[in-house]
């Protein structure tokens, strides 16, 4: 049996002070270690210390939009516009990395999820929660995939458009955190990114 490291993560905590979250995507993440060696195996979990989810544990109660719930809702007309700017500027938006997790061609440790902001390194050995993933570039852009392609040299995803139709395909080389467009340069290129858009793109 070969020695390594399998990390996973997904949605561990469905209980809200006397709430139930009602859709397994809605569960707050849980990283879970399986470590092999020498015939053996040693096993760990931990939450992952989204804001979201410290927010829940401090106020006992939902404070983010999350998958298919929604914190209070608005009750007069002021409370809705402020409801809606903070929704349109990914202010409300949750960042509970409950999706997938990755490791990055440089060694870091990313769980994500469909949201930008839910990008969350973590150390692989110790499962503790290093802080948010920040993007140096100037992309922008509320959601992602959250199921890019990784290799040793980069990271491929897809950055949907939340007004016009459509998405852009960018590539983020390794040891860096700046996203860039992938510039089709030729034919095999572009069959490449249609291969790419068919795997992790929308059905």
């Amino acid at each position: 049996m070969q020695n390594g490291t399998y990390l996973r993560n997904g949605p561990g905590v469905w209980h809200v002070g006397d709430y139930d979250l009602r859709h397994l995507f809605d569960g707050y993440a849980t990283l879970v270690r399986l470590h092999f060696e020498n015939g053996g195996l040693t096993m760990a979990h931990r939450q992952i210390e989204s804001d979201a989810y410290k927010a829940t544990k401090a106020h006992n109660k939902l404070c983010y939009r999350e998958f298919s719930e929604v914190p209070t809702r608005p009750n007069n007309l002021l409370a809705y516009i402020g409801d809606l700017a903070n929704l349109f500027r990914g202010a409300s938006l949750t960042d509970n990395a409950n999706t997938g997790v990755v490791r990055l061609g440089d060694g870091r440790v990313v769980c994500l999820t469909e949201t930008v902001k839910g990008s969350i390194m973590v150390d692989p050995d110790t499962l503790d929660t290093l802080g948010r993933f920040e993007f140096s570039d100037k992309l922008g852009g509320l959601i992602h995939s959250a199921h890019p392609i990784v290799t040793e040299n980069e990271l491929l995803t897809l950055l949907p458009d939340l007004i016009n139709p459509g998405y852009l395909v960018v590539r983020m080389e390794a040891g860096t955190n700046e996203r860039k467009g992938w510039e089709i340069q030729d034919s095999v290129e572009r069959e490449a990114i249609w291969e790419f858009r068919s795997r992790i793109g929308p059905k």
